[in-house]
């Protein structure tokens, strides 16, 4: 899900927001038990779309995405 400035439409937007979620995870899910996230994570990285990683951690990756042309 979209979320953020560029989900409510603001005329501009520094950065997009995604929140993932799936089925068998929670906020009271054991958050180390759990490896969607970084399944997410490696997946996108094996096909150059995070470029570069912040923060990545249990719950949470901040990164730096490139849209390549079979993106968009």
């Amino acid at each position: 899900t979209i979320c953020g400035s560029y989900r409510r439409g603001l005329p501009t937007s520094g950065d997009a927001d995604i929140l993932l979620t799936h089925a068998d995870f929670d906020s009271h899910s054991e958050s180390k038990n759990n490896p969607f996230l970084k399944k997410v994570v490696k997946k996108l990285e094996s096909i150059g779309l995070i470029t570069d990683t912040l923060v990545h951690g249990d719950t949470k990756f901040m990164g730096v995405c490139k849209l390549k042309e079979h993106f968009r």
